[in-house]
């Protein structure tokens, strides 16, 4: 789906739209009837906040903002939605404990050949799309987004993680290995620094389970030579291309040597400008429409991307765009479901195992993403891999508390 949706972007509705809104649309009335039904009415209160604090923030602009466009506005409220609908999908799975975490290893491991295979497919026949626009290096594949795909395959390579701890199977190791490929040559700091990540944690595992003797066990050998391998191959894919040559001096440097004070300054700056890229400028544009803003937009929102003129632009950084877009009462209602989510998850203490730790690890580097790069909780079909992990957490519990 995702693969079709870049083909058919110049349609009026793309094929990945048109399905996960008819997908969402079925599974918000499926839990409003579920959630309406139950005993306890606390999921059910939750969704009406959510979703009437998006609805109210939508109306409100429709008639008080100056520049309204239906197709922006209305696309952005309902990824948002999705997000919601994602966020209660996930609760009432791991409430019911309706899907068995071996079905969702099966699907994973099934999605990782999907993607691994396709996106090398696009990259040896020369029709994958860039991930960059310019000079940086990288392959998206046939996906349309990098920044997506990024979390998509990182989310992939966690779950596979675990499934070459726990299973050990082949059919394990060659998905392993077709996702630990794509890390680098993506091209995007998110994909690849949160793989090494998660190479780590497994890595410090393996060691520490086998007490530093790996010769023991043909498995831990072979892991630490696949990831040699990894690392000896880095300096030659995109993510190697894109570390600037140390020879290279930009000329805004140039311009301030002569002045400590000023080249401290700079270095600051060209450090922002490196993790942000370019982000804050947006912030500060769509901060200054918030302040202007009528009363009741600041309660419930500037809509999408502010009071734009011409292009609208978010800040991409995804717990700003929710905060500016709803204001302070939609965001509120709108992260509520996810707080409640993560006091679910958490509070349950778990037993101490490896596959915890690479799970919310996995949970956590999505957060910072969405953070600090955006394009998770907004993007549908990255929101739709985040909740594997999330499902897996509940549904670990579960069979625990069965067990006991």
């Amino acid at each position: 789906m995702d693969i079709l949706t870049t083909f058919t972007l110049s349609f009026p509705i793309s094929v990945g739209s048109l399905l996960r809104t008819l997908f969402m649309s079925v599974l918000f009335i499926t839990l409003f009837i579920c959630f309406s039904h139950k005993k306890k009415k606390k999921n059910f209160t939750l969704m009406i906040m959510a979703f009437s604090g998006v609805l109210v923030s939508f109306i409100i602009n429709l008639l008080l903002k100056s520049h309204f466009n239906w197709i922006w506005e209305l696309n952005f409220h309902l990824k948002v939605s999705y997000f919601l609908v994602i966020i209660f999908a996930v609760l009432y799975v791991n409430e019911r404990n309706c899907v068995s975490t071996r079905t969702l290893y099966t699907a994973t491991t099934i999605t990782s050949y999907i993607v691994g295979c396709t996106y090398w497919m696009a990259v040896l026949t020369n029709t994958s799309i860039n991930s960059y626009r310019y000079d940086t290096s990288g392959y998206s594949g046939w996906f349309f987004s990098a920044n997506e795909l990024s979390a998509i395959t990182l989310i992939l390579f966690g779950v596979m993680s675990i499934q070459l701890i726990q299973k050990k199977q082949l059919a394990h190791w060659f998905a392993y290995i077709i996702i630990l490929s794509m890390l680098p040559m993506i091209g995007t700091k998110t994909a690849f620094i949160g793989g090494l990540v998660l190479i780590s944690i497994t890595i410090a595992y393996i060691l520490w389970k086998l007490r530093l003797k790996i010769w023991r066990d043909w498995h831990a050998i072979a892991f630490i030579m696949i990831i040699f391998l990894f690392a000896c191959f880095i300096p030659y894919t995109s993510i190697g291309n894109n570390s600037p040559p140390e020879n290279h001096v930009s000329p805004t440097q140039n311009e301030l040597k002569a002045n400590s004070e000023l080249e401290a300054l700079s270095t600051y700056e060209l450090l922002s400008q490196k993790i942000l890229s370019s982000r804050d400028i947006y912030f500060a544009e769509i901060k200054k429409d918030y302040l202007h803003a009528h009363i009741l937009r600041k309660i419930f929102g500037l809509g999408y991307a502010g009071d734009y003129q011409n292009e609208p632009k978010l800040i991409e950084m995804d717990f700003f765009d929710l905060f500016f877009s709803l204001g302070i009462i939609g965001s509120l209602f709108a992260m509520l479901p996810l707080i409640f989510l993560v006091k679910h998850l958490i509070f349950k203490k778990p037993y101490f195992e490896i596959k915890y730790l690479l799970l919310f690890t996995i949970v956590g580097l999505s957060v910072g993403i969405a953070f600090l790069a955006g394009h998770v909780l907004f993007a549908p079909s990255a929101m739709t891999y985040l909740s594997i992990p999330l499902m897996l957490i509940g549904g670990h519990k579960n069979e625990q508390t069965q067990t006991s």
